[in-house]
């Protein structure tokens, strides 16, 4: 511990479902990235108390996604540090797949493992050489195609 950290550190973890209103009790967030690895970013979330409505709304065979953030603060409550870090975006939450939802019967606790988008199109590969009539024309028309298919649609843009 240097002079200038603090004595005290404590977190407040943030998690929903996104598109939802419902707000995930979470007790602890654990984020990891690898480049080593597909998924390069996961997210392993912890709750006391996962619900029948909570459960069936992070079913990850519905595409279901959580937005989560956590925050570091001192002992008076200033932010000090954030997860996730983002120079373009401070403050947003990460948003994530969910991959995998456990839930204990006996307590009710819970684990929700998330992944990076990656995971989707990995999921999506195809296994076999197959010609798929795109309609495309140029190499931006095939990537749109490509995402909307995994993702149920994008447009890519010249805007700046």
């Amino acid at each position: 511990m240097t002079a200038d950290s603090p004595e005290v550190v404590q977190y407040e973890w943030t998690a929903t479902v996104a598109g939802e209103d419902l707000d995930i009790p979470v007790t602890n967030i654990v984020a990891s990235q690898d480049r080593d690895r597909n998924d390069f970013c996961e997210a392993t979330l912890d709750t006391d108390w996962l619900d029948d409505t909570l459960f069936a709304a992070l079913d990850p065979r519905l595409g279901a996604r959580v937005q989560w953030r956590v925050e570091q603060q001192d002992e008076d409550g200033t932010q000090i540090g954030e997860l996730p870090y983002s120079r373009s975006f401070p403050g947003d939450p990460a948003v994530m797949w969910v991959r995998t939802v456990e839930r204990d019967p006996l307590t009710g606790s819970g684990r929700i493992v998330l992944a990076g988008g990656e995971s989707m199109m990995i999921d999506k590969k195809r296994l076999s050489d197959v010609t798929i009539d795109t309609a495309a024309t140029s190499v931006a028309a095939l990537v749109g195609w490509s995402l909307g298919d995994v993702f149920g649609g994008y447009t890519i843009s010249n805007a700046a």
